[in-house]
């Protein structure tokens, strides 16, 4: 029992699924990787129930199953099956790396981040580290897309279904690591809700402090045309003065579960510029666990 921290376990089982399954084995079936990863440890501290379950107030939660060992569950109510599929990787990644720290187990919820204490946040973002990892790993998505790509809606969404996750979950993942500058916009009634960067958008001043600020969407941009959005995944160029004092791309689409508008920007090259170190770090913000 080597790895310790998030990335060290997924990577660990990765290079296993890899070796077992071969390279085209996606997407990753959670419930069997729990319950043979755990057959390593002590018979009363291995997983023996994966499925779902009426949690009105959490979306997943890894409990304790008195004289029997754990037990990973999830919100019957989650619609979408890349929500469920993250959610099984991010508990699976609370027993590995968070159970001897809560003997009685955890239960996560949408408001983890927000109302969270300074050490809980830590723990569930170790949580989430460990299920991208796992579900999306980098080795495999860089070969699907390139950190110099430029790709569309239809691409990012081939490929959060075929790592099963949702459709933020992949462009949060592919923002984390590609040499493009583009943002993720997310809004609703007319104003930007949350906000992230790519680090190449980030170094040339280009991001919202949606977190810190209230910000209007602009009235040109295709999120605040809700007519235009469903017949815009292809994107729009818009000209300097829209988004940014530049052209900016803008794919979007309208999440009618979630009541929100989904929006990737992409830039063209710029030079850096440097932005104020007083300011809130755009990539430093995580995404709250409905995007997942």
């Amino acid at each position: 029992m080597r790895p310790q921290g998030p990335r060290a376990w997924a990577n660990r089982i990765t290079m296993v699924l890899d070796q077992v399954l071969g390279n085209d084995r996606y997407p990753v079936n959670v419930p069997e990787v729990a319950m043979e990863i755990s057959k390593q440890f002590e018979v009363e501290d291995r997983i023996v129930r994966v499925e779902g379950a009426h949690l009105p107030e959490f979306d997943g939660a890894l409990v304790r199953i008195p004289r029997k060992g754990w037990g990973i569950l999830y919100n019957t109510s989650i619609a979408s099956p890349g929500r469920v599929n993250y959610t099984l990787g991010h508990e699976l990644g609370h027993y590995l790396v968070h159970r001897a720290r809560y003997p009685q187990g955890l239960r996560c919820s949408s408001e983890d981040f927000a109302s969270g204490s300074g050490v809980e946040r830590i723990v569930e973002r170790e949580a989430d580290q460990f299920a991208a990892d796992l579900l999306m790993p980098y080795p495999d998505l860089r070969k699907h897309l390139p950190p110099t790509s430029i790709p569309d809606m239809d691409v990012l969404s081939a490929l959060a279904q075929r790592y099963r996750v949702s459709l933020l979950a992949l462009i949060y993942r592919w923002l984390s690591y590609t040499e493009r500058r583009a943002l993720l916009v997310i809004s609703r009634d007319g104003f930007i809700w949350r906000s992230r960067s790519s680090e190449a958008a980030l170094r040339s001043s280009a991001f919202f402090r949606a977190a810190a600020e209230t910000i209007e969407l602009p009235a040109a941009s295709l999120a605040a045309r809700q007519d235009l959005v469903l017949d815009n995944r292809a994107g729009v160029l818009h000209p300097p003065g829209v988004w940014f004092q530049e052209e900016a791309k803008e794919m979007a689409i309208f999440s009618e579960q979630y009541e929100m508008t989904i929006s990737l920007l992409l830039l063209g090259d710029a030079p850096e510029r440097q932005w104020n170190s007083d300011d809130e770090d755009p990539v430093a913000i995580p995404v709250d666990r409905w995007t997942r």
